[in-house]
């Protein structure tokens, strides 16, 4: 259970609505949990099975890829996720009252109440210290699939977290999941503030000119977060 710990419950209830997703030239709403499939990720994670999730890439990529693209999902899956399933399909994560001994309660608010808090950056450092978490393997993949000269084209973008022990040198009491959220927002900061990035108001990274999202890259290899590509064609 310490384990599980690692992530904010409340955060995650938020995230079970509908999930977007770009087909033919339309946006879609998926249920939470829908389309569920095995995917093999590279090693050492291995064959996975993920579900549809609510993530912002579904709805910005088709308004930047200038040549167009006829479909665009995000799923998810781990450890914690079949977890996460089993107590949403139990009810546990409505925030609509029912009545329980006379009572109106929002099983959300029960649920809260009952599983611990997300750990402090002290006590997470003292689990892995103590040996209570050994490592977390964190993998991200794009998967693009297309035609181009005529050939079938599959081209596979992807990367791991760096494990834990180098997490600590960079963040103490950070886990590799909250490190590939947190490096790249403070990393995209400083972009702003040495003006490697001259674009004004809001945008996904997507919409930055090439120079700059090489910049980007190349700090977040520098920290230990390398993307690696593979290219099959058939």
């Amino acid at each position: 259970m310490d384990v599980e710990r690692i992530f904010d419950v409340q955060a995650r209830s938020r995230k079970l609505g509908h999930h977007p997703a770009f087909d033919d030239d339309e946006y879609k709403e998926l249920s939470a949990f829908s389309g569920e499939e095995v995917y093999q990720f590279p090693e050492p994670i291995g064959s996975q099975t993920v579900y549809h999730h609510d993530h912002e890439e579904p709805e910005t990529l088709p308004r930047y890829i200038d040549k167009g693209i006829k479909y665009a999902d995000f799923k998810m899956g781990g450890t914690d996720i079949p977890i996460a399933k089993a107590i949403a399909e139990l009810g546990l994560l409505s925030d609509e009252e029912i009545n329980v001994k006379g009572k109106e309660v929002a099983p959300l608010d029960l649920f809260l109440e009952l599983v611990p808090p997300t750990p402090s950056l002290e006590e997470m450092e003292e689990m892995i210290n103590s040996g209570i978490i050994k490592d977390v393997e964190v993998c991200d993949v794009v998967d693009v699939k297309g035609n181009k000269n005529g050939s079938e084209i599959r081209h596979v973008l992807y990367f791991f977290a760096p494990d834990i022990q180098r997490v600590q040198t960079e963040v103490p009491g950070a886990n590799p999941d909250a490190y590939l959220t947190a490096l790249p927002a403070a990393t995209f900061a400083k972009l702003f503030l040495e003006d490697e990035i001259e674009k004004k108001g809001v945008f996904p990274p997507e919409a930055l000119r090439k120079e700059a999202r090489d910049v980007f890259l190349e700090r977040l290899a520098n920290k230990g977060i390398k993307v690696n590509e593979k290219i099959e064609r058939h």
